[in-house]
């Protein structure tokens, strides 16, 4: 990581004596001057107050002010240190040991939800959606915040192998029940239980069916995790929901995998087939690795997928008809949207091709 210039510190410095530690993390001024905005909200709406024996009020918000730019300073996490992270109109809680929802998981899942209420997608029966990995539980909560309004039935249910994960995500479905981000039935449509997708055996979630799987798996190749992420994610964001682990009782399900990060996407292609699923979205770290898991999907091919495609980081972006393919094995995908590779949708039958806006189709188009 290359030095600041001591001009930027030394204009940090007078604007605020607390920027220069923040400026560590944020690497530019005008980062550093948002945070500090929010963690000086943070620490004033979280102050300790005391009566001291004179009967005059003490605050200790500086102080705490000043730890926090310290964490921040050492690499801690913003969310951590707030507690939370916007997504959507939802605010989802966040504590150590549990992965910190992304910006691209946000907006995959918006994009997917909009691809479901628009004419003719819009779902006129009960619609199930199955989350695995499901960590903070911010993707079936989200979804259900945008689909209820406009959706008659809904049941959403996150699985995860992660017990920590679990009490998050129940606290947070309760906690924007309370804030009224989520509608009260939300407690009766959302739902989450432990579970291990390589697990062999008979799990109910497995033996239902659901009409779209969606999963944000471990992905991170252990090369890309050690060259790649940053100081922060690998010091403080559980490296078990980023990096797949090299222990896989599937059998074949080749070793190779475990160098690409790829280990989760055939046993979830398996599962998706498994439930049902006539929709199947899944994220994904770059473009290298969006190529070789659509090759995964054309290569199971007509019967079990009708289309597939690669979406961007904005997926909504950019021209609706025409624009880039990708060749990969057996076949073309589409590519959609603006950015970094993101997420891979596949679909099957007509009414999978109708729920996420397209025509059955060729799996490698």
């Amino acid at each position: 990581m290359p030095r600041l210039p001591t001009s930027i510190i030394l204009r940090a410095r007078a604007l605020h004596p607390l920027l220069p530690l923040l400026l560590r993390p944020c690497r530019d001024l005008s980062s550093a001057r948002n945070e500090l905005r929010w963690l000086r909200e943070h620490a004033i709406a979280n102050r300790e107050v005391t009566l001291t024996s004179s009967g005059s009020i003490k605050t200790s918000w500086p102080q705490h002010l000043y730890q926090m730019c310290r964490s921040r300073a050492r690499g801690k996490p913003l969310q951590y240190i707030l507690g939370s992270q916007p997504f959507g109109e939802l605010e989802i809680l966040c504590r150590r040991g549990v992965l910190i929802p992304r910006p691209e998981t946000e907006n995959i899942t918006t994009h997917l939800a909009s691809l479901l209420l628009s004419p003719p997608s819009r779902p006129q029966h009960p619609l199930r959606i199955l989350d695995l990995c499901t960590g903070t539980g911010c993707i079936p909560l989200l979804l259900h915040s945008l689909l209820a309004p406009r959706t008659p039935s809904l049941h959403l249910h996150g699985v995860d192998i992660s017990p920590a994960a679990l009490t998050l995500a129940a606290k947070n479905l309760s906690h924007n029940i309370t804030k009224s981000q989520l509608r009260a039935n939300a407690r009766e449509q959302i739902s989450f239980t432990h579970g291990d997708i390589f697990a062999a055996g008979a799990k109910p979630w497995c033996e239902s069916k659901w009409d779209i799987l969606i999963s944000n798996p471990p992905y991170i190749s252990p090369s890309s995790f050690n060259a790649t992420t940053s100081r922060s994610v690998r010091n403080y964001e559980p490296k078990s929901a980023l990096v797949p682990s090299s222990a896989d009782p599937i059998a074949g399900n080749p070793e190779s995998y475990a160098d690409t990060g790829d280990r989760f996407y055939p046993r979830l292609l398996d599962l998706a087939e498994r439930v049902s699923a006539r929709v199947l979205l899944v994220e994904v770290a770059d473009m290298e690795q969006a190529v070789r898991v659509g090759e995964m999907v054309v290569e199971k091919g007509r019967g079990v997928w009708d289309g597939c495609e690669i979406w961007r980081d904005w997926p909504a972006a950019g021209a609706e008809e025409g624009g880039e393919v990708v060749e990969v094995k057996g076949g073309d995908v589409r590519v959609r949207g603006e950015g970094n590779g993101r997420a891979v949708l596949a679909w099957k039958g007509e009414d999978g091709g109708r729920m996420v806006g397209k025509k059955k189709a060729s799996a490698s188009g």
